[in-house]
């Protein structure tokens, strides 16, 4: 009996720097660079399925890296539940598994924007199984009163439920969230 081998190659990569959550925090950070890698992906034919600020990196060149790509999914079979529900879009979490594709990191984006805003992972005021309700129905993680309109509806149009109603990476590059990146906005330092 012949069996057959697989190879599984795991790369590290030292990124010395601040997490992605403190750059924003602190102003350092060009919101575009996250949604150019999506872009990117996106325009390969590769969905994330997993993006938050624990997943974005930024090297000392200001370069950022989306990581962590499911590989213990793909090797395990089963992914384990724990806190990715947080970012995850309502399509992923529906019993029967509906079409996932780029529409659903476009989710993600949205809830990772409003955790570099507030330091706080979205939905964070309910318990896991709370948010997974909330999710499932497409209800929107609380948004700080103080955040400036064109920031509110950036997470607005990235959160909407019905998938093919969400704007596709390179659109997000043109909206005035994106293009007004020198302005400063109040950030909740709640944790």
């Amino acid at each position: 009996m012949l069996l057959a081998k697989w190879t599984v190659d795991i790369l590290y990569e030292y990124i010395h720097g601040s997490s992605i959550r403190n750059m924003y925090v602190e102003n350092r950070f060009d919101k575009n660079k996250i949604l150019k890698a999506l872009r990117y992906l996106h325009k390969n034919n590769v969905v994330h399925r997993d993006l938050s600020c624990s997943n974005i990196l930024l090297d000392d060149k200001g370069v950022v890296k989306v990581v962590g790509f499911h590989f213990a999914q793909e090797i395990e079979g089963e992914k384990e539940i724990g806190e990715w529900i947080r970012w995850a879009a309502p399509e992923i979490l529906i019993p029967q598994g509906e079409y996932c594709g780029s529409f659903s990191d476009i989710w993600s984006l949205g809830c990772t924007v409003l955790e570099m805003i507030t330091a706080a992972l979205p939905y964070s005021n309910l318990t896991w199984f709370g948010a997974v309700a909330e999710v499932r129905e497409g209800k929107m993680p609380m948004m700080p009163e103080q955040l400036p309109n064109y920031c509110r509806e950036f997470v607005q149009i990235c959160l909407q439920k019905n998938p093919l109603n969400r704007p596709t990476a390179s659109q997000l590059l043109h909206h005035p969230f994106i293009a007004c990146a020198n302005t400063n906005v109040p950030h909740s330092r709640r944790r």
